[in-house]
């Protein structure tokens, strides 16, 4: 007998998950990311960032460190990702790019 899978839009999943989309989500341990043993760290420059978006930047920031969700670095560090800022009329979004990161990535499996 075959069963006929509903299909299931967008829509449909994020409200049927909604609080997995809504908010800033976070892990309640502290993770630990083990690197390959060979692998090549990775700094890039400071993002620059448009005159027109820089209060709005350093806004955002701040108010990311402020809730936890990254920490100022006061001291050299091997890894630095660059920053990709996205300002859309309703928000600005702040991420990274962490595709070198990945790369160096030892998988637990």
């Amino acid at each position: 007998m075959i069963y006929k899978t509903p299909i299931e839009t967008p829509e449909l999943i994020l409200k049927e998950f909604a609080d997995v989309f809504t908010g800033t989500g976070r892990l309640k341990i502290i993770v630990k990311i083990k690197l390959k043993e060979n692998s090549a760290s990775h700094v890039v420059a400071p993002s620059k960032v448009s005159l027109a978006i820089h209060n709005k930047v350093e806004e955002e920031l701040n108010n990311m460190v402020e809730a936890g969700i990254i920490s100022k670095v006061a001291e050299p560090t091997k890894w630095v990702s660059i920053m990709v800022v996205i300002d859309t009329p309703k928000k600005l979004k702040i991420c990274f790019d962490p595709r070198p990161l990945n790369e160096a990535i030892q998988r637990p499996h």
